[in-house]
């Protein structure tokens, strides 16, 4: 068993909700999946191990997990809301252009948080970090087409 199978169990114990292989294998696709998946991309993961699966559950079991703070939803230019499980402190690298996100965990994000919550004197209760770029990929089109 992964350490998101366990936390995810223990948390759904906790909140006094059942533990189906449905929820496992929707929050597995948020770790193994596409990064920063759609709700049908999901769907489509998780279908292709079990085709009984409705777009409803995936819905449902999508809004649980944000709800427990297993997962967030994010939405980005291009319109669909994505979905994270990675809770860590991280940036999200988002193209312009094609919509791919990657993740990078510079070391200095902890401290920019205190010096923020110093500056405040508040709570910080969520934060989010976006970088747009033109990734590679994309700059290699445009220089073809031009």
């Amino acid at each position: 068993m992964y350490p998101f199978e366990k936390r995810l169990i223990e948390v759904l114990r906790r909140a006094k909700l059942r533990v189906t292989p449905q929820r496992l294998a929707i929050y597995e696709a948020l770790f193994k999946g596409k990064s920063h998946p759609t709700v049908n991309e999901v769907y489509e993961h998780v279908r292709s191990r079990n085709p009984a699966i409705s777009l409803a559950t995936v819905y449902q079991t999508l809004q649980v997990l944000v709800d427990l703070g297993l997962a967030q939803e994010l939405s980005f230019k291009e319109g669909a809301t994505r979905y994270d499980a990675n809770m860590e402190p991280h940036v999200n690298v988002v193209c312009k252009i094609c919509g791919n996100i990657d993740e990078i965990f510079p070391k200095e994000i902890d401290p920019l948080l205190d010096s923020i919550h110093d500056e405040i004197d508040q709570t910080i209760e969520g934060y989010r970090f976006d970088v747009y770029i033109i990734c590679d990929t994309c700059q290699k089109k445009e220089r073809n087409e031009s």
